[in-house]
């Protein structure tokens, strides 16, 4: 995929809130750093951060 497929997949991944799909356009060490919360560091844990991750777990 060219950078802007991946960017306009991962918008729409976004937009569905499919985290599990979401957190696929991450490598597995990525730091995903929102500026108002702490850097969260890994794939397993970018998906979990992801409401839509908890869904059943309750």
């Amino acid at each position: 995929m060219q950078p802007r497929q991946i960017v306009e997949h991962w918008v729409e991944a976004f937009n569905q809130a499919d985290a599990k799909r979401l957190s696929s356009y991450y490598a597995e060490n990525a730091i995903n750093h929102q500026v108002a919360n702490q850097p969260v560091c890994g794939r397993d844990n970018i998906y979990a951060m992801s409401p839509d991750s908890r869904i059943g777990t309750q």
